[in-house]
């Protein structure tokens, strides 16, 4: 677009003036040449010079009235380009409120200048889902960056599935764990004599789970979601015992098939508004689809000749987990309780009869954070104890409480976005009390049709 400066301007506005002023004077002159008494006509030679000057002037007049038309025109196709544009930023500006509005309708959690969207699964299970955060701030009418789909969450800490969309996550989970038990069965005669057998027992466990989730939003804040999985499990249990010779046997059991398939219901409590944590219920009912404890083979003596790959129970565990976005950080945490439904079993196990089965209830929390560093990657860390209490078995008229057992272990995960509707999922767990497993791996695949 031409521009024209301050001091052509001021030129261009001087001339004018002049010109004006000659104009004037012209015609001024023509007046009073018509009011005297006719005369004969003036020689060209005199007024040539002020006609050609006059002509000058126009033409010069005529030049700067284009100018300013032309000037005029571009002005005004400035104005309406910028008006354009001016739409389009308010057209933009509708669109990511709108989109914020979806998100947060859909229990998303967006802070401030950040936007978070997470997946994952349910607290105590086997993967971990993902979080990210990430700036939305930038030059007036450039889109916004593309967001991150997941960030790394322990498992059943998430948010939902948008209405009618459908998630599917395929995974598996490895666990190790080992114990190590001196028993002593005779008499302490003196403080250092002791007379009986002397049995050390030394026990390796190890469990591979083959997981297929399936997840459902019903509404903005509710949906359900269906865990399928399959189990196969390892013990070496080995045995020495010290009497008038030292004796050492190794047993090794195994048991695969169809785990505990549990059907879980979220509901959004809150709105997920910026400031604010977003909370959410959950209810999980797991079956005993897998074969429990009692349910596997004896031998004469009462020892199991394979092992369980259910807890043999009903259960129902609802629990509240709650997700709060403070960019570029996510904090989250829950907190759970589930009860486990004894039955009367009738059962007789190597001579002796099992009555009734109680088993224990259970008290889980986990708390933690979870930091994007990019678009595609986060990491999280965090806490996770899970407290049992004993199981009552009746044996025969006799009662039997087991020990209450506390597992605590520490929560070290990551998440990448492969593509926008793909993640990967991979998280530890490191056990810090004696009841806990040593180490557990999870992996996870999740798919957002």
């Amino acid at each position: 677009m031409a521009r024209i400066s301050w001091t052509g301007w001021r030129r261009l506005m001087g001339e004018t003036a002049a010109l004006s002023l000659a104009w004037a004077w012209a015609g001024h002159a023509q007046a009073q040449a018509a009011s005297q008494p006719s005369s004969p006509a003036p020689q060209p030679t005199a007024a040539q010079p002020a006609t050609d000057e006059l002509t000058a002037y126009r033409q010069r007049i005529e030049a700067a009235e284009k100018a300013l038309a032309d000037q005029a025109r571009q002005l005004a196709e400035q104005r309406a380009r910028l008006d354009a544009q001016n739409q389009e930023i308010q057209a933009l500006k509708s669109s990511i409120d709108s989109t914020l509005d979806s998100i947060r309708a859909a229990g998303r959690p967006a802070g401030v200048g950040a936007i978070a969207t997470i997946n994952a699964g349910d607290v105590g299970g086997s993967a971990p889902p993902v979080v990210s955060a990430s700036p939305t701030n930038g030059p007036v009418g450039e889109a916004p960056p593309p967001q991150p789909t997941s960030l790394a969450l322990p498992q059943g800490i998430n948010v939902l599935t948008q209405p009618g969309h459908l998630r599917l996550e395929v995974g598996a989970d490895y666990q190790n764990s080992s114990s190590d038990r001196l028993v002593f069965e005779g008499v302490q005669i003196a403080g250092a004599v002791l007379i009986g057998v002397i049995q050390a027992n030394q026990t390796a466990n190890n469990s591979f789970i083959e997981w297929n989730n399936l997840y459902f939003g019903v509404t903005p804040r509710f949906e359900i979601d269906a865990s399928i999985p399959y189990v196969d499990r390892t013990n070496r249990v080995t045995t020495v015992e010290n009497a008038q010779t030292q004796l050492t046997r190794t047993f090794r059991l195994n048991g695969s098939g169809l785990g505990d398939v549990q059907v879980t219901g979220r509901y959004q409590i809150t709105a997920g508004r910026p400031g604010e944590p977003i909370l959410i219920g959950n209810l999980t009912v797991k079956s005993n689809t897998g074969r429990g404890p009692y349910s596997v083979p004896f031998d004469a003596a009462g020892a199991a000749l394979a092992l369980p790959v259910g807890s043999g129970f009903w259960a129902i565990e609802p629990s509240l987990s709650w997700i709060y976005p403070s960019d570029p950080v996510v904090l989250f945490g829950s907190l759970g309780y589930q009860h486990s439904f004894g039955y009367n079993l009738n059962k007789t196990i190597g001579g002796a009869t099992v009555q009734s089965v109680r088993p224990g209830d259970a008290i889980s929390a986990a708390i933690g954070f979870s930091f994007a560093l990019n678009q595609r990657f986060s990491y999280s860390l965090g806490f996770k104890n899970d407290f049992f209490f004993p199981t009552k078995t009746q044996i025969s008229g006799f009662k039997a409480t087991s020990a209450s057992l506390e597992a605590g272990s520490l929560l070290v995960g990551g998440s990448y976005n492969l593509t926008k509707h793909l993640a990967l999922n991979l998280n530890f767990e490191f056990g810090v009390t004696p009841d806990a497993p040593n180490t557990t791996i999870l992996f996870r695949l999740p798919y957002t049709f």
